[in-house]
């Protein structure tokens, strides 16, 4: 298998998926769509959970901007990041960034942010050793990333987690690969690895990255939920090795059933990584699947949604193949079950396995409280 341009010794898989279900896969069957064209929020979701419509308890497209949801709890202090440079180092902003405006006050009664905190993907603190380089982990964007089409789902701002440099294209300091040179040690539960790459294990993290937030959840919440895309260059080379990159969504105390904190993975329980069942953002030369890697094809996916998506986002093209671009999946949405008044912390973490280079980054927005939500955790295309 070629590699180039970092060192790694790539793990060559024999098994052979030839197209995903409803019930999901690690990757998708189908025609795949040219690189032209419109980019639509469809994808083959799995999961048992669904958002009932349930009694009217607000309105709101997010927490943090008004709408016609009626499960959803508004904010009222939001929208909130009007105005928030992409440099910030401000953890509390970051929360503002995808919707979590509200701060709670010192009434037992009141509900909002109790706490907002960088930290490793453990949790631990970061050491002040890596500070600069820890920094460039974490960006605040608004619609100058990606097309036109890509725009926040609520405010005018999105939180970018990136194992790299969480920049768009023309921002000071972005780098397409980026080593930052420092590791940390796995959350709880983990490493996991995907169902389907049998016999690999991922190795040490690097360049983690991650928002940890405390709240209270609104006296009327039966859940919460966000919205996500993950982008990576691990796609289309490094499917099933030991350096995915890994981004999950920890939330404690922990849901009943569940085995890990994290609530973002596919319908087969994978992680969010280059073998989750979502990633349909990518395309390569012809008009039928992609079979990758382009060295050694073992696996088939279909890019439906083509690259347009990809366009001015840094993941639009690789350069050991310049005809392929990278992968990324469409808007997500995770969706968990919360009690009436339950404070609860919520981590978002990212990181690379192994190695440091060949980075993924992560956009998280549009954070809302739900007045109904029936099942476990679910992650489903928007």
């Amino acid at each position: 298998m070629l590699v180039g341009m970092r060192k790694r010794t790539a793990l060559v898989v024999s098994i052979v998926f030839s197209g995903a279900t409803a019930t999901g896969t690690a990757c998708d069957s189908g025609s795949k769509r040219g690189r032209v064209g419109t980019s639509t929020a469809v994808g083959a979701g799995q999961g048992g959970s669904t958002v009932a419509a349930g009694p009217t308890v607000g309105v709101g497209v997010g927490s943090g901007s008004g709408g016609s949801d009626p499960n959803v709890i508004p904010d009222p202090d939001g929208p909130c990041d009007d105005s928030i440079p992409v440099y910030e180092d401000d953890p509390r902003e970051a929360a503002r960034s995808i919707g979590l405006c509200k701060d709670k006050s010192s009434s037992d009664d009141d509900w909002g942010v109790i706490s907002a905190a960088w930290t490793m993907v453990d949790g631990s603190a970061p050491p002040s050793a890596i500070e600069d380089e820890y920094a460039l982990g974490h960006g605040i964007l608004d619609v100058s990333f990606g097309r036109s089409s890509l725009k926040p789902l609520e405010g005018k701002r999105f939180l970018m987690l990136s194992t790299g440099a969480a920049r768009d294209p023309g921002d000071t300091g972005y780098a397409e690969v980026l080593d930052k040179g420092y590791t940390g040690l796995a959350p709880e539960g983990y490493p996991q690895e995907a169902s389907q790459c049998e016999g690999v294990v991922t190795g040490v993290p690097h360049d983690d990255i991650a928002l940890e937030v405390t709240m209270k959840a609104p006296p009327l919440a039966q859940g919460l939920a966000f919205d996500f895309i993950f982008y990576t260059r691990e796609w289309p080379v490094y499917i099933c090795t030991q350096y995915n990159d890994f981004f999950v969504a920890l939330l404690s105390p922990r849901r009943a059933g569940q085995t890990t904190d994290n609530i973002s993975f596919d319908g087969l329980g994978n992680s969010i990584s280059v073998n989750a069942a979502f990633l349909d953002v990518c395309n390569c030369p012809g008009s039928g699947d992609c079979l990758v890697p382009p060295a050694d094809p073992v696996y088939t996916y279909a890019c439906d949604e083509g690259d347009l998506a990809l366009q001015d986002t840094g993941f639009e093209t690789d350069p050991l193949f310049p005809e392929w671009s990278h992968g990324a999946t469409q808007w997500l949405t995770t969706q968990a079950p919360v009690g009436p008044d339950e404070t609860v912390t919520l981590r978002f973490a990212a990181w690379d396995s192994t190695d440091g280079v060949y980075d993924s980054s992560i956009l998280i927005d549009n954070f809302r409280w739900l007045g109904e939500v029936e099942g476990p955790p679910v992650t489903e295309p928007r």
